[in-house]
């Protein structure tokens, strides 16, 4: 969500943007599902395997292998079987990637995800090879206990990369060198965000740094876009929870809270937008839950905190939105088009700023501050800073709305409010979207 967003944000602000989906499908880790396939065959059986059969066998084989070491070197080996060609390992291999992808596909969908390109780790298996000995033409690469490895003499405290294991084969570090390398031929990027979470902050600056000392001048536009965790979640250790239960169990307790508001009068929605709005809300929340702290921030989920309506929340916003939605109806309703826009120009012309309520004014400055928030997202890859700027904005537009009365007004102030509420509307939209929200028009 944090490349989703950052897509949309570095689009608005003209760029080229293209959304790539890199997936690790190769590795040792596949080595520990093809060593489980044949320590556990019935989990693999031949209907195939689901996603979630895929996940448990992962997190059985590491449970078993803290009291059984044997499992460990089974799986390298099989691993090294597997890029040798083997045919078994090959086939449990194609299943476990299917399984995977069909569920990658589905989430995306329910979050509104899309990509320019996806692109897989096994596909660099080749050039891989092509790349060590591209490093070792230029002096890079020693080698070391049967292993090939980069030396970072001017940094004592870094490890040595390893661009191929003693046993042959390739890593993932190698792999995410030839990959760079292919992007930069076809796309000749100004930019390129590698959104990786905190724990391969050391793997992006070797990367980086051999990219540098190989001469390619490209490598100083790599970023790597670092974010926090989730805490208490371990795939591992099988102690994870599947984004499709939180999102579920956030559209319910939307519908929960919709339903319960619309009981108190709150809200007013009819019964067949009802699905519609819960769906926005739940996922909505759990989307800006995710964005609205700074991303190198670890994530705390809390419940009760996720699905206010009236804290720094998605769902805060959204019925902030629904609200000045429900006022610009209303206003349009009482006059027709011709009128409205000849009063809305003639209510532009204040003599003075003294002339604006303190309220209308903070308004006006959270409206006109909103575009800088938005460039200060997009040159520092932090998709946060618009969504403090919305509930900045959000809160401005209440403390406004409480105090200086809109549609009750009389002409030129009437029109001159509306227009600062549709105003308001249409940057709470924008940035929502920028978020990867929805904006809901009733709520």
């Amino acid at each position: 969500m944090i490349g989703h967003s950052l897509a949309r944000i570095l689009s608005t602000r003209g760029g080229r943007v293209v959304r790539l989906n890199y997936l690790g499908d190769w590795g040792t880790q596949f080595g520990s599902l093809i060593a489980a396939s044949e320590k556990w065959p019935e989990a693999f059986g031949a209907g195939g395997i689901s996603f979630r059969g895929v996940m448990d066998a992962y997190a059985r084989f590491h449970r078993e292998a803290e009291t059984d070491p044997a499992l460990e070197g089974a799986a390298r080996a099989a691993f090294r079987r597997l890029e040798g060609g083997d045919a078994g390992g090959r086939a449990v291999w194609e299943r476990v990637r299917e399984a995977n992808l069909a569920e990658f596909e589905r989430i995306y969908g329910l979050l509104g995800v899309t990509f320019d390109e996806t692109s897989c780790e096994s596909t660099y298996g080749k050039q891989a090879d092509d790349l060590v000995r591209w490093l070792e033409g230029r002096g890079l690469v020693k080698e070391s206990e049967g292993a090939l490895v980069v030396p970072f003499d001017d940094h004592p405290d870094w490890p040595p990369l390893i661009v191929r294991k003693s046993d042959g084969a390739t890593k993932y570090e190698t792999r995410d060198l030839a990959a760079a390398r292919d992007r930069y031929e076809r796309h000749r990027f100004d930019r390129l965000l590698y959104v990786v979470d905190v724990a391969q902050t050391l793997h992006f600056r070797q990367f980086f740094d051999v990219l540098k000392r190989a001469g390619c001048e490209w490598a100083s536009r790599c970023e790597h876009v670092v974010f926090g965790r989730y805490q208490g979640m371990s795939t591992r250790k099988g102690t994870f929870v599947l984004l499709e239960e939180v999102l579920e169990q956030a559209v319910s307790k939307a519908g929960e809270k919709l339903r319960s508001a619309i009981a108190e009068g709150l809200v007013s929605i009819p019964e067949d937008r009802i699905p519609v709005a819960e769906r926005q809300v739940g996922i909505g929340a759990v989307v800006f839950n995710d964005l609205k702290t700074r991303r190198i921030k670890d994530v705390t989920f809390d419940w009760d905190d996720l699905m206010n309506f009236h804290g720094r929340t998605g769902p805060y916003l959204q019925y902030a939105h629904a609200r000045i939605a429900g006022i610009v109806r209303k206003g349009a309703a009482q006059e027709t088009k011709g009128e409205y826009a000849k009063r809305e120009a003639s209510s532009v012309q204040r003599e003075s700023t003294t002339d604006f309520a303190p309220e209308e004014h903070a308004l006006v400055v959270h409206l006109a501050r909103f575009p800088l928030d938005v460039a200060h997202a997009a040159r520092d890859a932090e998709p946060s800073f618009v969504a403090t700027s919305l509930l900045d904005l959000a809160t401005a537009f209440s403390r406004f709305y409480e105090s200086c009365p809109v549609l009750a007004s009389q002409e030129p102030l009437r029109a001159w409010r509306l227009a600062l509420a549709r105003a308001t509307g249409v940057v709470l939209r924008r940035g929502l979207y920028l978020l990867g929200l929805e904006a809901p028009d009733r709520m």
